[in-house]
């Protein structure tokens, strides 16, 4: 059954919020490093809503995004830090972790006055004033309530940057974070001129060819153990397919959407030769676990690890082997109890 929730903002968020954001002439935004939905959704509404009010906005990003997001007016992108500019302010959103930076941790840091936005139970404390709602399904979510506190206009361009972050994170409304309040904000963005059609067409209607490369060898690798699935791409794989560009978060889905897993990881090696890992389960597991347990995070049903230092055999068989041993112990408690 889909949660019936009413999210409230705390009086005392909002006003913080409020003051540090529009009392600041120059900002700074971060997300974290491979940006998903989410993050760059909210980057680009936080950005938008800035340049609305006459601010300076810079976004740092670690890399190009993928061209996924191409119809996302993200703007005043930079790579690099080469002008050590100062900001009076600089924003973390969607971020749980400051290594999560990736190279822009110290530009970050550095900085006497700084917010978080984000949605993450599971997290570390890294800035001054930290605005964090765990009971929604997106940073998306969580900005939209913000910007009808502070009546900003939602408009065509804002409302597309919330939708992509809520149906990125939801899953297309698949997990269980999706509440009946989430489609109530997913009616307002329709309502404001979010385009709903053009948002799934983007993110999922973009397959290539390499993509169906990477979805057949994931395939072979598939190794199924009770309720786990797992599979694997390694580099020379992807070099040998000539893969360059690799949408994780489709081929979690493809072996999340058997029907005989509940647990899914996906394993692929970087170029680097660390290891990204993702996760994903249905509503009776709770993967974050698993991922705090090897150095990464996330939520219940979607979460992951970056940049795992080590073997990608031996950490697919130690995943295994801990979500085996603990398996009581990732169930769910309000699964239990409706049992």
């Amino acid at each position: 059954m889909m949660k019936t929730t009413k999210v409230k903002i705390n009086k005392k968020d909002y006003l913080l919020l409020k003051n540090k954001l529009l009392s600041s002439k120059t900002v700074a935004l971060f997300t974290h490093i491979s940006p998903d939905a989410d993050a760059l959704g909210s980057i680009s509404a936080l950005s938008e809503m800035l340049i609305k009010n006459n601010k300076e906005v810079v976004i740092f990003l670690e890399n190009p995004y993928q061209q996924t997001f191409n119809f996302l007016p993200l703007k005043n992108i930079q790579f690099n830090n080469k002008k050590n500019k100062t900001f009076d302010i600089v924003v973390a959103v969607d971020v749980a972790n400051p290594s999560l930076l990736g190279k822009f941790q110290d530009v970050y840091m550095s900085n006497s006055n700084k917010l978080v936005i984000d949605h993450h139970s599971k997290r570390i404390k890294f800035a001054d004033v930290e605005i964090v709602e765990e009971n929604v399904s997106s940073t998306c979510e969580l900005l939209y309530y913000f910007f009808k506190k502070l009546n900003v206009g939602i408009t065509k361009t804002i409302a597309n940057s919330l939708l992509t972050g809520i149906i990125g994170d939801t899953g297309r409304f698949l997990h269980a974070s999706t509440t009946t309040s989430t489609l109530k904000v997913v009616i307002q963005l329709m309502d404001s001129g979010a385009d709903l059609n053009l948002i799934n067409s983007k993110l999922y209607k973009n397959l290539t060819l390499e993509n169906l490369k990477a979805q057949k060898l994931v395939i072979e690798n598939l190794e199924l153990n009770g309720v786990i699935g797992v599979s694997f791409l390694k580099i020379q794989d992807i070099k040998i397919n000539k893969i360059s560009h690799i949408q994780s978060a489709e081929l979690i889905n493809l072996i999340a959407s058997l029907s005989s897993v509940e647990i899914a990881i996906l394993l692929i090696e970087q170029a680097d030769g660390t290891i990204n890992v993702s996760f994903r389960s249905t509503t009776r597991y709770d993967v974050s676990k698993v991922a705090d347990k090897f150095g990464g995070g996330g939520h219940k049903q979607a979460s992951g690890i970056k940049k795992f230092k080590g073997n990608l055999d031996n950490l697919k068989k130690d995943l295994i082997n801990y979500i085996l041993d603990n398996l009581g112990e990732l169930k769910i408690n309000d699964y239990i109890n409706n049992r």
